[in-house]
C-alpha cells in the first residue's frame, strides 16, 4: 500500500448578513466542534444559495 486517505464531508447551512461573518462562523465551527486540529487539517468552501 503506497497510500491511504480518509476523510469527512459535511455540508453546513448557515444564514449570515454577508460572506465575511459566513466565513468567520464557518471558520470558529471547525476549529471548535466539527475537527480536531491537533490531528486534522480542513478546507471550506463558501457557496452562495437562494432561499
Amino acid at each position: 500500500v503506497n497510500r491511504v486517505r480518509i476523510g469527512k464531508y459535511l455540508e453546513v447551512t448557515v444564514a449570515t448578513p454577508d460572506r465575511a461573518a459566513a466565513e468567520a462562523q464557518v471558520r470558529e465551527m471547525c476549529a471548535r466542534l466539527l475537527t480536531n486540529p491537533v490531528i486534522e487539517d480542513y478546507t471550506f468552501t463558501l457557496v452562495e444559495v437562494e432561499a
